[in-house]
């Protein structure tokens, strides 16, 4: 699939101007982005999640968070190519610019789920369901949120969506398995994500 530029992509006047020169620039394609995200990445921290909701009793799914350069992260989450932008074109451009991250970081995740031992509980189920879920997602790593900013100048998306943040650590959250099943569980307030990111910004 070919991805995009996104025109409706502008900040605020009020947006760091070295920034926005960067990144509103000769913005790379959402394909090299990717490519750049697999050669930098660095400090890899995979787990288990154990379930973190109710309606998840006796789920789990694999959670990396990574590490790139300052100016790949803002490109492949800020820029006007990339995830959010793909996202804001069309909603299923945004699932399909997702999956193929995904896919492009599949093997290294297998990787380092071997070489840590990272196994779901009882071992009925290979890992690589959770990375291959439809519902597997990369995104900014944000443990814990800050005020919102107002830096990007969208029609429609919400005051979290207008968020530019400056980072470095992205994560991928794979899909949650059940445990008795094998099965992808989804919660039913995440199966609408793609739409929600792409009228307002998040999800």
């Amino acid at each position: 699939m070919r991805f995009g530029r996104a025109d409706e992509w502008k900040f605020r006047s009020t947006f760091d101007p070295e920034r926005h020169q960067e990144l509103m620039g000769e913005a790379p394609d959402f394909n090299v982005l990717v490519d750049r995200i697999c050669a930098e990445a660095i400090n890899f921290n995979p787990q288990i999640e154990p379930p973190n909701r109710p309606e998840l009793e006796r789920c789990h799914r694999l959670q990396c968070w990574f590490e790139v350069e300052r100016g790949t992260f803002d490109a492949f989450f800020n820029g006007p190519t990339g995830l959010r932008a793909q996202y804001l074109i069309h909603s299923e451009q945004g699932q399909a610019a997702n999956g193929f991250s995904i896919a492009a970081l599949r093997h290294r995740l297998l990787q380092l789920c071997d070489e840590n031992e990272l196994k779901f509980p009882g071992d009925k189920w290979p890992v690589a369901n959770s990375i291959d879920a439809a519902s597997a997602r990369i995104w900014r790593y944000e443990p814990g949120r800050s005020s919102p900013t107002h830096d990007l100048d969208i029609d429609g998306w919400d005051r979290m969506g207008k968020v530019a943040p400056a980072g470095t650590f992205l994560v991928v959250n794979g899909g949650w398995i059940d445990d008795d099943t094998g099965h992808e569980v989804v919660i039913p307030d995440k199966i609408r994500r793609r739409f929600e990111i792409h009228d307002h910004g998040y999800s």
